[in-house]
């Protein structure tokens, strides 16, 4: 029989002791990474809604302005009917819906704000407004030797559109 004395009781205390520490510590790390998470998405909301707040009500009607009763053949067309001369209110929606769409792409690429949550409430007002849109900023690139004009907002577009296919593609399996 194996007798048990004291020294070995104290190597058993301390090596459960040891243990029950480890489990304790990785227990509060996985707390800890969770209230991190939390966090980082209450606060990538709360960019969001500011985004969205700030923008308003001049965004929408922006978004509307464009989308429905703006037509062009080509860029050309587009700046005789809705240029900075011809028409600055006009001008003004376009500028408006990509300047606050290069914003947001920017915070996107900054991963100051989550995709999913860009795409729940916005993608498709992103991808409509992108493709609509893209001809006459790909020829502001080429007419202003800028080839990063609104580049941020094409990203923020890729994104949304790669979004867009996974949820279609999930209900479809």
């Amino acid at each position: 029989m194996v007798e048990i004395t004291l020294p070995i009781i104290l190597q058993i205390v301390q090596t459960v002791a040891l243990l029950v520490g480890i489990i304790y510590y990785l227990f509060n790390m996985r707390n800890a990474q969770r209230m991190q998470k939390m966090q980082l998405e209450t606060r990538q909301l709360q960019i969001y809604t500011g985004v969205l707040h700030a923008a308003g009500k001049e965004m929408n009607r922006s978004f509307i302005d464009v989308m429905y009763n703006q037509e062009w053949e080509d860029f050309d067309d587009f700046m005789r009917k809705y240029g900075p001369v011809s028409n600055p209110e006009a001008y003004l929606h376009c500028i408006t819906v990509c300047n606050n769409l290069q914003e947001m792409g920017v915070l996107a690429e900054q991963e100051a704000l989550d995709p999913e949550i860009i795409w729940r409430h916005s993608g498709m007002v992103v991808i409509r407004i992108w493709e609509k849109m893209e001809p006459i900023i790909r020829e502001f690139r080429i007419r202003g030797n800028d080839p990063l004009h609104w580049v941020s907002f094409e990203n923020f577009y890729n994104e949304m559109k790669k979004k867009n296919e996974e949820k279609l593609q999930e209900l479809k399996t």
